[in-house]
């Protein structure tokens, strides 16, 4: 990232909240968000405008393949961001009225079949949900991540999706892939 986008990021999150509803953000990621300017949760009660919920350690990769287990990490899932939904429209009835924010789900890759079916479920839950929670002007995406991303570059895609930029990105399936590992890419 260059300094200028670096410096147009931050304008774009001071100010900006972005809360977690599980798992929790690394003291790197934490330290990165703020040097782009968001506020850490913890700074007031304001509504945030980015809820996370941080499923890596639930849907981590795993050597066997596990039949079966993709239902019940879809089930953990869906109540996170029924948890980020509540936070982020303050625990109201959903039918009075727009909270709004964005919803961020995300997900490490597992490989093998149970991780493609995974995927599928991962995708086909982020799309129902965005078109569900559209009327509550909240934005759902998930985030599929190495298993060990690096905190700058997670950090700039959170910070991005909770400005203003992405307030029209909803119901996708985003995948954070190292330099190195990007087709046509040569150490």
């Amino acid at each position: 990232m260059t300094t200028t986008q670096a410096s147009c990021l931050a304008a774009a999150l001071t100010g900006r909240t972005v809360a977690w509803v599980a798992g929790a953000p690394t003291p790197a990621l934490t330290a990165a968000l703020a040097g782009i300017g968001a506020r850490p949760p913890d700074a007031g009660p304001a509504h945030p405008d980015l809820v996370v919920a941080d499923l890596r350690d639930g849907v981590a990769p795993t050597a066997v393949d596990r039949p079966g287990r993709a239902p019940a990490v879809l089930t953990a899932v869906f109540t996170a961001a029924r948890a980020g939904r509540d936070l982020l429209t303050g625990g109201t009835d959903l039918t009075t009225g727009a909270a709004g924010g964005g919803l961020l789900l995300i997900a490490a890759a597992a490989p093998g079949p149970t991780g493609a079916a995974l995927h599928a479920g991962l995708t086909s839950l982020t799309r129902t949900l965005a078109t569900e929670w559209a009327p509550q002007q909240i934005r759902v995406n998930c985030l599929l991540t190495p298993e060990n991303p690096a905190p700058p570059p997670l950090a700039d895609l959170i910070g991005y999706l909770a400005g203003p930029a992405a307030a029209l990105l909803t119901g996708q399936l985003l995948t954070l892939t190292p330099p190195a590992a990007r087709p046509g890419r040569t150490a």
